[in-house]
């Protein structure tokens, strides 16, 4: 059976189906500056953005609720009717 090439660049199926294991290419390429492993993820565009539509979208869930209470308590004067 002939491996995909396209995984992490293997051709053999070397007895673990062609993936290599994470231990198989630890060393970063010569010359190259080894990743950075601290990264904030507010850095990387795609978790920001999730993470800002995230925020978002809890904020407008819960302002209805907010709301409602309000007028409730403007409506009445009385907390007791906000449970």
């Amino acid at each position: 059976m002939v491996a995909s090439s396209s995984i992490r660049g293997t051709t053999d199926n070397g007895g673990h189906c062609g993936v290599q294991r994470a231990d198989d290419n630890d060393a970063a390429p010569a010359g190259s500056p080894p990743p950075d492993l601290a990264t904030p993820l507010l850095r990387v565009r795609p978790f920001r953005l999730l993470f800002i539509t995230r925020v978002a979208s809890t904020t407008a869930t819960q302002m209805p609720t907010v709301i409602v209470g309000c007028q409730v308590y403007e409506l009445t004067d009385s907390s007791l009717h906000l449970q």
